[in-house]
């Protein structure tokens, strides 16, 4: 039998019944097959084997009051009241109906359609009864309800909001059957905005419902498209500086979107694409996104959240006044307690404050930690160069700054676009393992990089940091400099403090003021870079505070017209030690007039404990007069400074007959040795030399040169310290595998170790 080309609804099939064949129209196989559901059973929703027509459809969702699902949950019930009646539900409560209804704080109430007042102070409109079973109202009018008038309840509420109490806000209520798909990205322009004002009562309602992937659609905010949010750092705020009766607020990102919620576990805001998606910091006193989990244990904190894919839109696009009051504590985004912080591409312009604060709290005696933030893909414009900072860190482990662009920020006198700076004497404000890299730094005042680690302030020094790979330009012209340093590092200057471990490498530096500027440093490696165009880096600063800077290392870097301003490539107004400058090559450095040009200029008026050796000059432009100078800026060398194998490759010669490698000046505890025979030491052979030396202590360690001219393949190690009080041994080590002989007349110089 061939196949229909189509059915007809008057057509007759056949019924093959086996016994007897019979005819049959078509509704009648489709009825016998999947019966039609009755009203009854379509709002039911129980029975899994009848078919849904469109009018079956409708009726269920109008029963379901259009929630959807199974076991809705309304956002509005209505009764009909009987005459005189006060109590609704009559009996039982809201959460008994069926569907079950939850009224919130917020919802509102009303009669005949007129919304009723719960806040008249002596007779409100209705009272809201919180009770062990439930929850009911109570309405009382005057004159008295009649048969037939209408009570509703809107869990959803519909006139405009205080702006000073978070708990009025709109509670929009879905489905169970939405609540699996929680994971699911959540449109927050879905929640209807009401009459409220800004977007923060959308956000505290999907917060509330347990949307923890919410996205925020371009064009779909509450003031003309954009997006608007704030929150408060306090509940209470501090009175004239005094914490004691303040109470802090746990921020707008918590679990109901309330300042005092739950703190979140794994929570996505993101947009269409910055530039797409423009969101508002809502008023100068507010950040645009908080979270405190208000606990010094880290397990409390605030655990995986994500801000991706959009624009920040701060409060000074119009170069807004703003005091240095202001400045210092408002912020888009702030962190007190939160782990695995992910901030990727997002675009902020004018900020009042910080980008991003990773701090311990608003109330600086309690502790909070933040691990593991990642900073990526973001654009930060000040536009005016007149907030505060880009990202500041007070208690930060594990932070890293990547591929990010800084752009016109921070106002003179601050520090500048990257702060790292435990913010009191204890040990949880810390800064340790972060990593900042193949970032760019464009038109800044300050410090691309600001490690405060101590500073006569703070007892622990930031530690473990690695800055590489980046592009930094101050953005000065040519021939100046400007107000801004590629890297600027403050400490305790104490022998004893801890070295900060600090690698900055392999990036490229150009119209900045300082290369960098250490206060009281220790442990600092700056190598492999390329400055172009800068003032004098700087070992201290004229008129701060006494540190010493210990061990910090500037080799192998490329300076091309660096010194500009002093005339030094580096300049050192603080005392120093064990500080070297190793294999670098010095292109054109010196000031731009030609009136002054050294290396390494020492003007602490103190022994410099700096090691030069094996720099390159090349000093075409002339600029370059005296390779190490003292505080007189004419000496051919600096007192302490260890010279060997620097060399000028091209240009002018400088002043001085010993510029480049001069002998090394007496200074503290030091003595002499002439051989008045020569010396011959076997393979691997060693000799000593003990001589009495004024002010030799036991352990002290000498710096000891031999002035010998040896041949190809022979070379000696020599080793000074003190042994006794005014005590000094010298020990020669023949490491070669062949004997060799010093000469009669070699002199061997012993020298204190700065």
């Amino acid at each position: 039998m061939p196949a229909a080309a189509t059915v007809d609804a008057d057509d007759d099939l056949v019924i093959d019944r086996g016994s007897a064949v019979q005819k049959a129209k078509p509704l009648q196989v489709i009825n016998a097959a999947i019966p039609l559901a009755t009203q009854a059973e379509a709002e039911a929703g129980t029975d899994n084997q009848k078919r849904m027509t469109a009018l079956r459809v409708k009726q269920a969702i109008d029963a379901l009051g259009g929630g959807g699902g199974t076991s809705p949950l309304p956002a509005r019930v209505d009764f009909i009241a009987t005459e005189g009646q006060e109590r609704f539900p009559a009996t039982g409560y809201l959460e008994d109906l069926e569907p079950p209804f939850y009224m919130d704080e917020a919802a509102e109430v009303q009669l005949n359609g007129q919304p009723l007042n719960p806040a008249e102070p002596d007779e409100p409109d209705y009272v809201r009864v919180v009770e062990d079973g439930g929850t009911y109202i109570t309405v009382a009018q005057d004159p008295p309800i009649e048969a037939g008038d209408w009570i509703s309840i809107h869990s959803q509420q519909l006139s405009a909001m205080e702006n000073d109490s978070i708990l009025k806000r709109a509670v929009f209520s879905i489905g169970k059957s939405a609540r699996d798909k929680m994971s699911e990205a959540f449109a927050l322009d879905d929640i209807p905005l009401g009459n409220d004002s800004t977007d923060a009562n959308r956000l505290a309602t999907a917060l509330d419902d347990g949307r923890r992937n919410i996205r925020l659609p371009a064009n779909g905010g509450s003031e003309d498209g954009v997006w608007r949010f704030g929150s408060s750092p306090w509940r209470i705020e501090p009175v004239d500086g005094d914490f004691d009766d303040a109470v802090e607020s746990k921020g707008n990102l918590t679990a109901d979107g309330t300042n005092t919620g739950a703190a979140i576990k794994g929570l996505t805001i993101f947009g269409d694409g910055p530039g797409r998606t423009q969101v508002r910091q809502d008023t100068l006193d507010n950040y645009l996104f908080s979270m405190n989990c208000m606990s010094e244990d880290p397990e409390d904190n605030f655990d995986d959240i994500v801000f991706r894919d959009f624009t920040i839109l701060g409060p000074c696009m119009n170069n807004e006044a703003i005091s240095d009051g202001v400045r210092d504590v408002q912020h888009m985004i702030a962190a007190f307690g939160v782990s695995n912080l992910v901030i990727d591409n997002v675009h902020a312009f004018a900020p009042a404050g910080d980008f991003l604060w990773l701090a311990n709290s608003p109330d600086p005696s309690k502790v909070r930690y933040n691990t593991n933030a990642t900073i990526m893909r973001c654009v930060i414009d000040g536009l005016w160069k007149n907030n505060r900072n880009a990202i500041s860190v007070e208690s930060g482990d594990g932070v890293r700054i990547l591929m990010n662009e800084f752009v016109r920020l921070t106002k003179i006198g601050w520090p500048g676009p990257i702060d790292f700076e435990p913010f009191a004497q204890d040990p949880v404000y810390r800064n340790r393992q972060m990593l900042i890299a193949l970032n760019r730094f464009l038109d800044f005042n300050g410090g691309a990089l600001c490690v405060y680690s101590a500073a006569g302030v703070y007892d622990l020094p930031a530690s473990g940091f690695t800055f590489t790979n980046n592009f930094v330009d101050g953005s000065a012209p040519v021939g100046e400099t400007n107000n801004n340093r590629c890297l600027d590092i403050s400490g305790s200057g104490e022998d004893s403090n801890q070295p900060s471990n600090i690698r900055v490498s392999h990036n490229e530096v150009k119209s900045v003021g300082q290369p960098f500027r250490a206060i009281g440093a220790n442990g600092v490696d700056i190598s492999d870079n390329v400055f172009m165009d800068c003032g004098s880096a700087l070992l201290g600063v004229n008129g701060a505070i006494d540190a010493v800077n210990y061990e910090v290392a500037f080799n192998r870097n490329k300076c091309i017209r660096v010194g500009q301003d002093n005339g030094a490539v580096i300049l050192a107004p603080q005392r120093h030690k064990r500080c070297e400058m190793h294999d670098n090559r010095l292109i054109d450095c010196g000031r731009t007039d030609g009136e002054a040009g050294f290396a390494y200029l020492n003007t602490s008026a103190t022994t410099a404990g700096m090691s030069l050796r094996n720099n390159l000059v090349y000093n075409d432009a002339g600029l370059m007069k005296v390779f190490a100078g003292n505080s007189q800026g004419d000496s051919v060398y600096a007192e302490g400074a260890a010279k060997k194998g620097n060399e000028l490759v091209a240009g002018a010669a400088f002043t001085g007959a010993d510029s480049y490698n001069p002998p090394i000046s007496p200074a503290g505890a030091n003595a002499t040795e002439t051989l008045t025979g020569p010396l011959t030491l076997a393979s691997k052979a060693s000799t000593t030399i003990d001589k009495p030396v004024a002010g030799a202590k036991v352990n002290m360690a000498f710096d000891v040169t031999v002035d010998w001219a040896p041949a190809a393949g022979e070379f000696v190690i020599a080793q000074g310290v003190g042994y006794d009080t005014n005590a000094l041994r010298i020990v020669l080590f023949n490491p070669g595998s062949a004997s060799i002989t010093i000469p009669s007349g070699t002199v061997i110089t012993a020298i204190e170790r700065a």
